[in-house]
Parts: C-alpha cells; sequence; structure tokens
C-alpha cells in the first residue's frame, strides 16, 4: 500500500462515518461514566491526549507512517491476532483497509494505574462492542490478561492458523506474548510489534531476529530512528529441529 492508496482510504466516506462512530461511542461511554474522555495512546491519537480531544482531532501526524506500514500488511493477509485492542482503532484501521480480514483481539480491559486519569476498564469492552456492530463476524474480542487468555485460546483452537499478528499492549509481556501465539502461527506469517522506539522494544526484536524466529523484508524496512512513533514488521521462519 503506497501512500495515495492509504490517503484515498483515509479520506474516504465509510472510513470517516465509521471512525466517528467508533470515536463517538467511546466519548459517550466514557463521559456516561463520569469519566474524562481521554485514551491510552494508540495508532491515532496521542497519550491521554485533550486538546482538541481525540473524538474532535486529526489522526495523530507522528504515527502516519506506521499507519501507512499496518495498512500494507493488513492488506497481504487475512486473519490477525491482535494483543491490546484499547480503544479499538488499529482493528477498525486493518478492517477497513482489508475487507477480508478477519480480526481476533486480546485486551485485559482492565483499570491502568500508571494514569489515573485512563478508564480502559470502561472504553475497552465498548470499543469491543462497537467493532463487533460495525464488522459483524469479521471481529471477535477475547478480555482478560494475555498471560493467561492467550494460552488458553492456543489450547482451545489448535487448528487455527492466524497469517498475521499484532503485538501492542504491555511491554514487558512482549516476548511471552509472541511464543504464546506462535504454535497458531504459519511459514510466513507476518508479525508486528508496536512501540519499537522503545529501547527494550527493539533489543527484542532484534534477538528474535539472531535467534532466526523473525527477518526484515524489503516490504517493510526498519524506519527511521528519527521518527517519534515507530513498529517493526517482519516475517516468521518456523525454526527446524
Amino acid at each position: 500500500m503506497d501512500d495515495s492508496i492509504y490517503n484515498t482510504l483515509v479520506e474516504s466516506t465509510d472510513f470517516v462515518d465509521k471512525l466517528n462512530i467508533l470515536n463517538n461511542s467511546l466519548k459517550i461511554e466514557l463521559e456516561n461514566n463520569k469519566c474524562k474522555p481521554t485514551l491510552i495512546g494508540n495508532l491515532f491519537y496521542d497519550h491521554e491526549q485533550m486538546n482538541p480531544p481525540f473524538y474532535n482531532s486529526p489522526m495523530l501526524k507522528e504515527c502516519e507512517e506506521k499507519r501507512i506500514r499496518f495498512s500494507k500488511a493488513s492488506k497481504m493477509r487475512t486473519t490477525m491476532f491482535e494483543i491490546g485492542l484499547n480503544g479499538g482503532h488499529s482493528s477498525f484501521l486493518a478492517m477497513t483497509a482489508n475487507e477480508n480480514l478477519t480480526v481476533y483481539s486480546n485486551d485485559i480491559a482492565e483499570f491502568y494505574p500508571p494514569c489515573t486519569n485512563i478508564h480502559p476498564e470502561i472504553y475497552v469492552p465498548e470499543a469491543a462492542k462497537t467493532l463487533k456492530n460495525l464488522f459483524n463476524n469479521r471481529f471477535t474480542f477475547i478480555k482478560g490478561s494475555c498471560i493467561t487468555e492467550v494460552p488458553i485460546f492456543v489450547k482451545n483452537n489448535p487448528k487455527m492458523i492466524f497469517d498475521i499478528i499484532h503485538i501492542d499492549g504491555a511491554k514487558e509481556t512482549y516476548k511471552q506474548d509472541f511464543l504464546n501465539i506462535r504454535p497458531l502461527l504459519k511459514d510466513n506469517s507476518i508479525v508486528i510489534f508496536d512501540d519499537s522506539q522503545n529501547p527494550a522494544v527493539q533489543k527484542l526484536v532484534d534477538d528474535f531476529i539472531r535467534q532466526g524466529h523473525l527477518h526484515r523484508t524489503s516490504d517493510f524496512p526498519q524506519m527511521n530512528p528519527n521518527i517519534k512513533y515507530r513498529n517493526e514488521i517482519l516475517i516468521y521462519t518456523p525454526l527446524k529441529i
């Protein structure tokens, strides 16, 4: 997906209308629960963004290259597993970029102690409900801790195959997240690690590449380190034993 295809997507009436539905549902649910309408940072909006609020704001310019890369990867595959639904914006972008894509998304959906003004326990379930309404059977929400729920899902669905995964939950669980979902990956599955500007995330990615689990391709070169918000998009190759 080049820039022109991405721009056509995000400027389309369908995209804008559905994004407004998602954002308004989050805003209303938070306000109905007497909470400030603000979110954990995501692919579309900044962390705790209030001026302007996310629901009256253009998408964050600093994340545009990430969105273009994420859209391109989503168009190349058919079944995504995501860890870290948050406000639903990454799942939304994936399913609008590729009308044939199915998404399974996990989130713990609990209060976030580091930021007392943010209430994912309220807005994450609302995001899941809205995405289900917008995309029907193309979206499935798996609520709970990724550390426990992903292994349960893998055990209960041993024949499922995911050709793209998006890891965007707590940074300290990224390694375990990848290892937990790995049994359901196939050769050439796409693996997306968000927030690779975080040194710990970048080190983890570099370790996986060095160990032979993952490799980069010309479709998704490593992003310029001068870009504020970055992701790593790699290809999975099962290790030969």
